[in-house]
């Protein structure tokens, strides 16, 4: 099939540019404010990065400005393109070969950001790579006659806005829920959040034979270099307003962690752990 094809030229070719040597991930959204941590730390781990992004020069400008980091091109290859603009035979050939995909898309923080489109974004994304890895996967079992391969990874990185689906987190006040709502209805980022972790939870679930997932939730987003943070399995502490907070770089490494730790990911799979800085 072209899907077996596709898998072999990969392999038997220098196309990507990739390395063909140890693991493969690819990040969506890597030149955002937590996506370019990611990047950068999947390569510090020995890892090659598959990226799309929306501007090449802009992801190796970020990249180059990093104190003290310096990164190998062999391992690194960057897909200038918008994720739903991908072709399916573009989008395809960036999963194949992968062994982790990391999900840290946002809209931009501006009014066409906010209330244009694509209003779903994530949503939209997070189904295409499921899709996408359940293909592979499938042709992956025919070609190796191997009815148990190793599942690829998904890590999303979601919010604690966001409530767990089976009401394991604490109840919130009701001013609380009352603007959570608001914002279902009023704020399209909000909602496509609330799809985008639906989707992995309520129809991926837990017993796909193709891939597995995390959806990691971290508190206010704030910049800064790497810290001591704790994860948690219920947000903690009120959600307006209140102490807690998340480094990107923060939620960054325990992202590139679930991936990296066996023991980890083992711990934490079809969860939806909360990341927060520990506060001294």
């Amino acid at each position: 099939t072209d899907i077996s094809q596709k898998m072999q030229d990969q392999v038997s070719s220098k196309k990507s540019n990739i390395d063909q040597k140890g693991a493969t991930a690819l990040v969506l959204g890597a030149t955002g404010a937590t996506g370019k941590y990611v990047v950068k730390q999947l390569l510090e781990k020995g890892f090659n990065v598959k990226a799309i992004v929306r501007s090449v020069h802009k992801m190796q400008s970020l990249l180059s400005s990093m104190e003290g980091f310096k990164f190998d091109d062999d391992k690194l290859y960057l897909k200038e393109a918008n994720v739903l603009d991908l072709t399916d035979e573009d989008f395809l050939e960036l999963i194949i070969g992968c062994q982790a995909v990391v999900i840290c898309l946002g809209h931009n923080l501006s009014f066409s950001g906010i209330f244009g489109h694509p209003r779903n974004l994530v949503a939209e994304a997070i189904k295409r790579t499921c899709d996408t890895i359940q293909k592979v996967m499938v042709e992956k079992k025919n070609i190796s006659n191997d009815d148990n391969p190793q599942k690829t990874k998904v890590v999303l990185m979601g919010t604690d806005g966001i409530p767990h689906p089976e009401g394991t987190d604490d109840i919130r006040t009701f001013s609380e829920r009352f603007m959570l709502r608001c914002l279902h209805y009023t704020l399209p980022p909000h909602s496509d959040n609330e799809d985008a972790m639906g989707y992995l939870y309520n129809t991926i679930g837990k017993s796909n034979t193709c891939l597995e997932w995390v959806i990691v939730r971290p508190a206010d987003l704030l910049d800064g270099g790497v810290t001591k943070y704790e994860i948690n399995h219920k947000p903690n502490g009120s959600l307006f307003g209140g102490d807690s907070h998340t480094i990107r770089a923060n939620a960054a490494q325990f992202m590139v962690d679930l991936i990296t730790n066996i023991d980890l990911w083992s711990k934490w799979v079809f969860a939806m752990p909360v990341v927060t800085d520990v506060l001294t």
